[in-house]
Parts: structure tokens; sequence; C-alpha cells
């Protein structure tokens, strides 16, 4: 099968229902949030495998079809907060 452009990508994703965009996919790589796919003359190419991960990770982090996420713990001069990308839950 061949390599998938990350448009392709935010295309199949967001036609899934997932809230994806090309700046957030550069951002949790950016970040070593996500391990990046490989690279071919310098542009990322996506194996089916990436994709899930991904699609997992925007699951996560509430990102995906349902809008729910795991909610991720946060320290604040207030206390403990649990907190999700859309939202704070507490």
């Amino acid at each position: 099968m061949a390599p998938i452009s990350t448009s392709d990508v935010v295309t199949r994703l967001n036609g899934q229902g997932f809230d994806v965009s090309p700046g957030y996919i550069s951002y949790v790589l950016r970040e070593g949030i996500l391990h990046p796919p490989e690279r071919c003359l310098g542009r990322l190419h996506w194996a089916e495998a990436d994709i899930d991960r991904l699609r997992s990770l925007l699951k996560r982090r509430g990102r995906g079809p349902d809008g729910k996420g795991t909610p991720t713990p946060t320290v604040t001069s207030t206390g403990i907060h649990m907190t999700q990308e859309r939202g704070n839950v507490k």
C-alpha cells in the first residue's frame, strides 16, 4: 500500500469525525507526544499503523468522534484538577 500524506490523513480523520488539523499534528510530533512516521524526501509518509496511533491519541485527548477523552491531572495553585483539551472536568 502506498504511503499517505499528512493532508490525506487529516481529510480522512476529519471525515470520520475526528478534530484534527495539520497544525495539531505538527504540535504532537514536535512535542514528542506521538512518534513521527517515516520521512521520504522531507515529507511524512503515514502507514496505517501510524494513523491508528494518531487516532488513539486523538480519542484519549477528547478529539475523537464522541468528544470524550481521558482526563489529565493538572496541578495549579488552587489544587489538582482533571482537564481535557475540550473543557475542564473537576
